[in-house]
């Protein structure tokens, strides 16, 4: 029912049956007070401004039977901090977490193909951000103002990139454009980003960028096998102290991967591994599975 339990501001817990097959429209609006949602597996849509301006929610957990996010769904919940999206989701609509500013960790699945406009606006929390190929199209104001953000990877997939997109974010240091041609961008698409900072791109594909993200000067055609931001698990893989990687509770062999295709580590992990590299941008590749790091 839409807006079922709107303003409810006393509300401090929810957990939805596998019963219920979509949560409506403005369904908790406004439960500021609101602090843990279970979703249920049988739900199929997150309405249109569900979750707005719950600012008490930390985290959320998307199942594998959502197939799309509505409008606004999550909008003004600045205390979010995390969000996992099952991977059934094809849609994420506009503004669905638009100002979460303390939003740190959130990975789009492979069968997101559209992000809508002003979708992650305003998330300062966010330091990397990746598109995965399924995506054709980034909103405009996609990723407006994210101030954290230092690093993003365009997916082969992607066509389009919405005016002002990744506007506003000059502290962003790397671009990883992993389409064989380049997206169409707009004049204010990359508005106030450096446009001397490097942007990896496919090799042989460098006459193309240089003629149509011609404001861009320092174009690296690299070997982008393996690059695949498939995040291994948030507990399995973490930074150190800016110059290394640390590996628990897996149990097999690694390899390290710099973005010109080179080895650098390949070692078996019996649980536990702390690993030192030097600054760069790497990936590393388990049995089944790859993430990029950045040190």
């Amino acid at each position: 029912m839409n807006e079922a339990f709107e303003d409810c501001t006393g509300l401090t817990s929810v957990t939805i049956p596998n019963s219920v097959a979509s949560i409506g429209s403005g369904a908790f609006y406004g439960c500021s007070g609101l602090t843990s949602v279970t979703i249920g597996g049988s739900v199929t849509s997150i309405g249109n401004y569900a979750f707005k301006g719950c600012s008490g929610l930390t985290s959320v957990t998307i199942p594998n039977s959502v197939t799309s996010i509505g409008n606004e769904a999550f909008s003004g919940c600045s205390g979010l901090t995390s969000v996992t999206i099952g991977n059934s989701v094809t849609s994420i609509g506009d503004k669905a977490f638009y100002t979460c500013r303390g939003l740190t960790s959130i990975t789009i699945p492979n069968s997101v193909t559209t992000l809508g406009d002003w979708v992650f606006y305003y998330c300062e929390g966010l330091s990397s951000i990746t598109i995965p190929n399924s995506v054709t199209s980034i909103g405009d104001n996609a990723f407006y103002c994210c101030l954290g953000l230092t690093s993003v990877t365009i997916g082969s997939g992607v066509s389009e990139i919405g005016e002002n997109a990744f506007g506003g974010n000059y502290p962003l240091r790397y671009i990883y454009s992993l389409a064989e041609y380049p997206p169409l961008i707009y004049n204010n698409t990359f508005n106030y980003v450096p446009k001397t900072i490097p942007v990896y791109i496919p090799k042989g594909t460098k006459e193309d960028y240089e003629f149509e993200w011609s404001e861009f000067t320092n174009f690296i055609e690299t070997d982008f096998a393996g690059v695949e931001d498939n995040e291994i698990t948030n507990n399995e893989i973490k930074v150190i102290a800016g110059n290394g990687i640390e590996i628990s509770d897996y149990y097999g062999r690694i390899r390290i991967v710099n973005l010109a295709g080179q080895v650098v580590k390949d070692v078996y992990v019996d649980g536990y591994i702390q690993l030192s590299l030097p600054k760069g941008i790497y990936v590393v590749v388990t049995e089944d599975n790859s993430q990029k790091v950045i040190l």
